[in-house]
C-alpha cells in the first residue's frame, strides 16, 4: 500500500481545487468511480482468457472511441480499470485490463495478442487513440508494445522507464506518462525519462509522488491520462477544450503555493515540473518552466539534492550488503533486519530517509522473487523453500509470494 510523506492534506482537494467554482471545474476530468459500469470478458477465440472492461455511459457503437488497454503484473484485470474509469468517464475512454497478462508467463505475447484483438473487434475503437497502460512488469509490457507497435499511440507506465532504450534515427515517438512513487524501487529509472529522451519527437510527462511500488492514487493516473487527452487535442485528433487547460494551470499553481507556504521545496519543484511537462506546448507551461528555473537556482534546493544524493549513495551501498546476504544469511537474521527496516521506515521523520527505506524493503521483495523463481527453474526445491521463507519475512501479503508457498507446499 502506499503511505504519503511530509506535509500533505487530502490528495483529491490539492490535485482537483480551483480557485474558482471548484467543483465544476474537477467535473471536466474527474468524475466518480463507477465501478458498477465494469464487468468481465471472456475472448472469443480463447475462453481461457478474459478481460474486465469498463465503457462510458454513453457508450454507443456508432461512435468510434479511445480505447485503454490494461497491463497488471498480477493478472488482476479489475483493479487498473477501476483506478481509471472516473476519468475515463469524464473523458470518454474505454478501459481494459487482462486477467491473464502477468509477471513469468510464458506466452506472454500470444496472451497480449489474444487481449488486444478481442478489444479492438468487439468495440467501436478509434484506431488513432489506441492507449497501454501498465503497472511494474505489466509496464513493461505497455512500453513494449508503443516500442513495436505503431497503433499504439502512447503510453502510461506505473513504476518503469525504459532503462537501457536509445532512441535511434527512424524509432517512431509516441506519448509516454511515467509515474512511480519515491518508496518504489524502480523510482530512479521513471525521474531519468525526461533527460533520456530529451531532444527527441517523445512527448513525456513523468511524476515522482509520495507512495510505495504499487499502482498510484485515482488522482495520479486522472493526470496521467489527461496528459493523454491534452497531447491529442494539440494533436488535432480531438477538439481543444480550454476550460481543462485553464483548470489544470489553476490546480497547479493552488498546489505550488501550498507547498511553498509550507516551506516543502522538494514538493514545491516536483509540482512546477508536472505542470511545465503536463501543459508542454501549451503557452500555460511558461509558469511552471519559470518556477522549476527558480527553484533550481536557490541555495535551500541545491542543499535538498546534496542530501538526495548522499542517501542514495547509501542505498546503492545496502543494496549490495543485501545481495551477499539472500546467500549467506539465514531467516533469524532476515527476520531481526525486517523489522530494523520496517522501525526505520515507520519512525523517520527524514523525509529522503523514510522513502529510502520503503526502497529497500520493495528490492527486498523483488529479490526473494527473484531468487525463488531460479530456483524453482532449476528445479532445486530445497533453495526454493529456504528463499520463499525470506520472501514471507520481507512481504507476507504479496500475491507472488502466496502463489511460490502454495506451490511448495505441494
Amino acid at each position: 500500500m502506499k503511505k504519503n510523506y511530509f506535509l500533505i492534506v487530502s490528495l483529491p482537494l490539492l490535485l482537483f481545487a480551483c480557485s474558482e467554482k471548484p467543483k465544476n471545474c474537477t467535473d471536466l476530468w474527474q468524475g466518480d468511480a463507477d465501478t458498477n459500469r465494469i464487468f468481465k470478458v471472456t475472448c472469443r477465440y480463447d475462453s481461457t482468457q478474459s478481460y474486465e472492461v469498463y465503457l462510458p455511459a454513453n457508450y454507443t457503437p456508432e461512435k468510434k472511441w479511445p480505447v485503454l488497454l490494461c497491463f497488471d503484473p498480477h493478472a488482476d484485470g479489475r483493479l487498473p480499470v477501476s483506478l481509471f474509469c472516473g476519468t475515463a468517464g469524464k473523458l470518454g475512454y474505454i478501459i481494459a485490463g487482462s486477467n491473464n497478462s502477468a509477471n513469468g508467463v510464458a506466452n506472454i505475447e500470444y496472451v497480449v495478442k489474444t487481449f488486444y484483438g478481442d478489444v479492438i473487434g468487439r468495440y467501436s475503437i478509434d484506431s488513432s487513440r489506441i492507449y497501454a497502460a501498465g503497472f511494474s512488469g505489466g509496464g513493461r509490457i505497455a512500453a513494449s508494445l508503443a516500442l513495436s507497435w505503431s497503433n499504439i499511440r502512447g503510453v502510461i507506465s506505473c513504476s518503469a522507464g525504459l532503462p537501457g532504450f536509445q532512441p535511434a534515427s527512424g524509432t517512431r515517438p509516441f506519448v509516454m506518462a511515467a509515474l512511480a512513487g519515491d518508496g518504489d524501487f524502480n523510482y530512479s529509472e521513471v525521474e531519468a525519462l525526461s533527460e533520456q529522451l530529451k531532444g527527441t519527437k517523445f512527448s513525456v510527462y513523468t511524476s515522482i509522488f509520495h507512495g510505495a511500488h504499487a499502482w498510484p492514487s485515482r488522482e495520479q493516473l486522472a493526470l496521467a491520462l489527461l496528459f493523454l487527452h491534452l497531447k491529442a487535442m494539440q494533436e488535432g485528433i480531438v477538439a481543444t477544450d480550454h476550460r481543462i487547460v485553464t483548470c489544470l494551470k489553476n490546480s497547479l499553481i493552488d498546489s505550488l503555493r501550498y507547498y511553498h507556504q509550507n516551506r516543502n521545496i522538494a514538493d514545491e519543484f516536483a509540482w512546477a515540473e508536472r505542470g511545465a511537462s503536463l501543459l508542454s506546448g501549451y503557452k500555460e507551461a511558461g509558469i511552471f518552466r519559470k518556477k522549476v528555473r527558480a527553484i533550481s537556482s536557490s541555495s535551500e534546493f541545491r542543499k535538498y539534492l546534496t542530501e538526495k544524493e548522499q542517501v542514495l549513495r547509501m542505498e546503492e551501498m545496502l543494496r549490495m550488503e543485501y545481495q551477499k546476504a539472500f546467500t549467506e544469511k539465514d531467516t533469524a537474521w532476515w527476520r531481526k533486519e525486517a523489522n530494523v527496516l520496517r522501525s526505520k521506515l515507520d519512525g523517520s521523520s527524514d523525509g529522503l530517509k523514510k522513502a529510502m527505506h520503503e526502497r529497500l524493503l520493495a528490492y527486498l521483495s523483488i529479490m526473494a522473487y527473484t531468487y525463488t523463481n531460479r530456483s524453482l527453474q532449476a528445479g532445486n526445491r530445497e533453495a526454493a523453500r529456504h528463499f520463499v521463507a525470506i520472501y514471507g519475512i520481507i512481504d507476507p501479503k504479496n500475491p507472488d509470494y502466496l502463489k511460490f508457498r502454495s506451490q511448495l507446499s505441494d
